[in-house]
């Protein structure tokens, strides 16, 4: 499968990878933390990882994991979430079958203390996504992400980096639902909560007539599914408002003398 142009989103970018900075790690440098990080790769999207670990330093202006191939290397930072002195990040954009090295790291009076390296290996992405190639306009194009959905069977969201290769992919629950015929996903978007929301259209035939079941689903970054909504005659494209709101098209079917308009 070919993906033509490349749909970089800023916030998106933002999100996978945050903010690059230099991460060395000096094991007799006095601001080596002593602390006992614990990582645990998402079961859904093994591409996703979660850290999480106790403060070293309670009053900690800041916390974040430094993670990549190689840290000394342009590494990806991903800011930590600090409750009740409980630090949690959540490492996004990474490849499948790769090793990274990660550091967790906290900032007090404007110095970073860092705990020892460690590493992960994320899991392989699923067997039935095709391969993609990605064709970009140049070599100094923006760096950016494609969050698109596949016609696959099933229908599957996916996060791509300009290598085409899967960061993160989430496919339309059907557990419940009656055995689709047909299924796509016509738009995703990464809403302003830090959720994958998709619009999912399936389809079946039963008793010679075609049967049609549309609903809006919110995935969080780790691929649970956070909420599903039915949204009867809903078509093709939603956007966000400012309010956070979803809107989406519907199809509304008028009789016009004798013939059925759209």
């Amino acid at each position: 499968m070919r993906l033509h142009g490349f749909f970089a989103v800023s916030a998106l970018a933002a999100l996978l990878v945050g903010c690059p900075t230099e991460e060395v790690v000096d094991p007799d440098d006095p601001r080596l933390l002593d602390v006992e990080p614990v990582l645990e790769l998402s079961e859904l999207i093994p591409t996703v990882a979660t850290v999480t670990w106790t403060l070293a330093n309670p009053d900690a202006a800041a916390a974040h994991v430094a993670f990549g191939v190689d840290l000394e290397n342009n590494p990806a930072q991903a800011p930590a979430n600090v409750i009740g002195g409980v630090a949690t990040a959540m490492l996004l954009g990474m490849k499948p079958e790769t090793e990274y090295a990660w550091v967790v790291a906290e900032t007090v009076d404007g110095e970073i203390y860092r705990n020892e390296p460690d590493s992960l290996t994320t899991g392989m992405a699923p067997p039935e996504l095709p391969d993609l190639t990605v064709e970009t306009p140049g070599s100094s194009f923006f760096k950016g992400y494609i969050l698109v959905s596949l016609v696959t069977d099933p229908s599957t969201v996916v996060i791509v980096d300009r290598d085409g290769d899967y960061l993160w992919w989430n496919t339309i629950p059907t557990e419940e639902q009656p055995a689709w015929e047909r299924e796509y996903v016509p738009k995703a978007v990464l809403t302003r909560d830090r959720e994958i929301a998709y619009l999912a259209k399936t389809s079946w035939d039963s008793g010679g007539e075609t049967h049609v079941h549309d609903f809006m689903i919110w995935s969080a970054l780790d691929g649970s599914i956070v909420e599903t909504r039915d949204t009867p005659g809903a078509h093709h494209d939603f956007t966000e408002l400012p309010d956070g709101t979803l809107a989406t098209l519907m199809g509304d079917m008028h009789i016009v003398g004798e013939e059925e308009v759209l």
